[in-house]
């Protein structure tokens, strides 16, 4: 099982990822952050990814 981090020093709050999945959520400053601090199940493991390949500027990583 894996984990999703969103780097705050590199999302520029494009919102494709909060905008694709429930994983995802929009800070005050209109940055994302990971709404999951566990382990992912399969499904949003799948998610998860395509959000990390959707964020234009990779911010998004996953952690095994």
């Amino acid at each position: 099982m894996s984990r999703v981090r969103v780097d705050p020093s590199l999302c520029e709050g494009s919102g494709y990822c909060f905008g694709l999945s429930k994983l995802f959520r929009e800070t005050p400053q209109g940055t994302a952050e990971s709404a999951i601090t566990g382990e992912l199940s399969p499904p949003q493991e799948i998610e998860a990814r395509e959000a990390e390949d959707l964020c234009p500027v990779r911010a998004i990583s996953m952690i095994d």
